[in-house]
């Protein structure tokens, strides 16, 4: 149980919120080249891209670290203060940002849950229908894309956390 000290849930934490840093930026890039404009997010778009990496990060630590309870909630609880604080600087903000991951979260993880092969195109299409807010069907590059993007933050975050479980 040394492995999991202060010090060492405080790094796990940390690269969990660089790996959402990452790809929050390479959304915001891809978006930008997909749609072929000079796409600049908005904090309300801001905040619907980021919800994709932490989610993905979120549900993948929830799986690795099933097994290990008291673990799981610090390192989660240090990752979501620090990406508030990140990314928000006031409450108002903040609590926008939660009712909104709450939200989405749900209806994401309806769309996830579902092994269906149109769960991969409803996923992006959401994300999109939130994202722009105008109803354009004709993103299905960017709506893959985002599934993509998701489920390699999913996979690779998984991993990691997978190979610190070993040293238990």
């Amino acid at each position: 149980m040394w492995f999991f000290s202060k010090k060492n849930t405080s790094r796990i934490a940390d690269h969990l919120l660089e790996t959402c840093i990452n790809t929050h930026s390479s959304l915001n890039k891809n978006i930008k080249e997909l749609e072929n404009t000079n796409f600049h997010s908005d904090k309300r778009q801001s905040a619907e891209i980021l919800i994709i990496p932490v989610l993905a990060v979120i549900i993948a630590t929830n799986v690795a670290l099933n097994d290990r309870q008291k673990i799981k909630m610090l390192i989660l609880d240090e990752f979501y203060e620090k990406l508030l604080n990140k990314y928000f600087h006031n409450k108002d903000e903040r609590d926008r940002f939660n009712e909104l991951f709450d939200e989405r979260y749900k209806e994401y993880k309806d769309i996830l849950d579902n092994e269906s092969p149109e769960s991969s195109l409803l996923f992006g299409k959401k994300f999109c229908n939130h994202l722009f807010g105008d109803g354009n069907n004709n993103r299905i590059a960017l709506m893959y894309m985002i599934r993509a993007m998701y489920s390699v933050d999913l996979t690779t975050t998984k991993e990691f956390l997978d190979v610190i479980k070993l040293s238990l």
